[in-house]
């Protein structure tokens, strides 16, 4: 009995390409058996790891100190924020792959990682091409926020991370393919995007994440205050009673 997972036979991709009907078909077909395919405990450990890689470099970059006036910060200026990131993001997760500080899930590797790179778009999100660029829309009023900013590109980095460092992705490794393969943009079918098993893998525990930045957000503040205050003390302007 053949795999409902396996890949599709190369004859009949070739023959479903040479017809956008039955190409598009194939496409939602594959997609719908791939539905929702992650394993949970793995996904999870996952996401811890892309969480303490991202929220470390955001630290090392000073990011969490920029919410105060970030609305107010110009594209260029977010997508350089987002370059850094993403530059020092990829670099962590290379280095703990060579020296074994990352979960390794299978022996799946990529033999020619792209450079990775940050670059404007000028509607919808964020997302990730094939070829490593990171696409992001820095005008997009969601982004105003801090928050939201960052927990977008650290979808975008658990992304990158399934797609160039595939050893380290908790998916099954036909999974993954399939999911590359057969991906179904949210304009195409919502629902089918969604339950998308990278999808599913990138938005795991995102609501935790962004408690996290709220909380590391909220603490810079706190400490920005209370260093204000405590120079205002040494300087004589405010006296303690």
């Amino acid at each position: 009995m053949k795999n409902q997972n396996s890949k599709p036979q190369i004859t009949e991709i070739l023959d479903a390409m040479k017809s956008p009907t039955k190409w598009n078909n194939l496409r939602m077909t594959q997609a719908q058996k791939i539905a929702g395919k992650i394993e949970k405990t793995k996904s999870e450990q996952f996401a811890e790891y892309v969480d303490d890689v991202f929220m470390s470099v955001c630290e090392e970059l000073n990011v969490f100190e920029m919410a105060r006036d970030w609305a107010k910060k110009t594209a260029p200026e977010r997508l350089a924020v987002a370059g850094n990131i993403i530059k020092r993001f990829v670099e962590r997760v290379q280095s703990d792959t060579q020296t074994g500080r990352a979960k390794k899930y299978n022996d799946k590797v990529v033999e020619s990682v792209p450079k990775i790179s940050v670059s404007r778009a000028t509607d919808g999100q964020m997302s990730v091409s094939p070829r490593g660029t990171v696409s992001v829309n820095p005008n997009f009023r969601y982004y105003d926020n801090l928050i939201n900013f960052l927990m977008d590109l650290r979808h975008e980095s658990a992304h990158i991370v399934d797609m160039f460092f595939p050893g380290l992705s908790p998916l099954d490794t036909d999974i993954r393919d399939l999911s590359m393969a057969f991906y179904i943009r949210p304009s195409e079918d919502m629902n089918l995007y969604k339950q998308n098993p990278l999808e599913l893998n990138a938005n795991m525990r995102r609501r935790e994440f962004g408690n996290k930045l709220q909380e590391k957000i909220t603490l810079c503040e706190y400490v920005r205050v209370q260093r204000l205050v405590g120079n205002a003390v040494a300087r004589g302007v405010l006296r303690g009673h």
